[in-house]
C-alpha cells in the first residue's frame, strides 16, 4: 500500500474536523464557548499528531479518533442527552463540560505524543483552563475529563 504524505494527511484530518456537521448549541454546553474549546483542542490534536513524523499516517487518524472519543465521553458524561462510548461514569452535578473536554483531550494527547511536545500541550492546557472560572465546576470537570473509560 502506498504511503500517504503528511501534507495529504493534514488535508484529510482538516476535512474530517471541519466538514463534520456541528450540532452544538448553547444548550449543548454548560459553559459559554464550549464548542470553541472543542474546536480549539481538535486543532491542537491535529497539529500535535501531524508534527510527529515518526508515526505513520494511519496512526494520526487512530489517535485523533481517541481524542474525539475521550472528549465526547467527557461532555456526554456531564450533559447527558446521548449514549457514551464504552464509558459508564457520570460526573458530579454542576461539573464544567468545558473543563472536562480540555482535560480529556490533554490526557490522550500526552499519552500518544512524543515527550518533546508535552510542554506545548501543558501550556495549551493551562491557557484553556484559565478561560474557565475557577471553582468546583472546573475542578470536578477536570477530574471527570481525566477518567479512563472502563470497557
Amino acid at each position: 500500500m502506498a504511503r500517504i504524505a503528511k501534507g495529504t494527511a493534514a488535508l484529510l484530518l482538516t476535512s474530517l474536523v471541519v466538514v463534520a456537521p456541528s450540532t452544538a448549541t448553547a444548550k449543548d454546553t454548560n459553559q459559554v464557548g464550549g464548542a470553541a474549546v472543542i474546536s480549539g483542542w481538535n486543532e491542537i490534536a491535529q497539529k500535535t499528531f501531524l508534527a510527529d513524523t515518526d508515526k505513520a499516517v494511519p496512526e494520526d487518524f487512530l489517535y485523533m479518533g481517541l481524542v474525539q472519543a475521550a472528549v465526547y465521553n467527557a461532555v456526554v458524561g456531564i450533559e447527558g442527552r446521548y449514549q457514551p462510548y464504552r464509558f459508564s461514569s457520570k460526573a458530579p452535578q454542576g461539573a464544567s463540560s468545558q473543563a472536562a473536554a480540555v482535560a480529556a483531550a490533554h490526557k490522550v494527547l500526552l499519552e500518544y505524543s512524543p515527550d518533546a511536545q508535552h510542554a506545548d500541550l501543558d501550556t495549551a492546557y493551562a491557557a484553556s483552563l484559565a478561560k474557565i472560572p475557577d471553582g468546583d465546576a472546573e475542578t470536578h470537570g477536570v477530574a471527570f475529563g481525566s477518567l479512563r473509560p472502563t470497557p
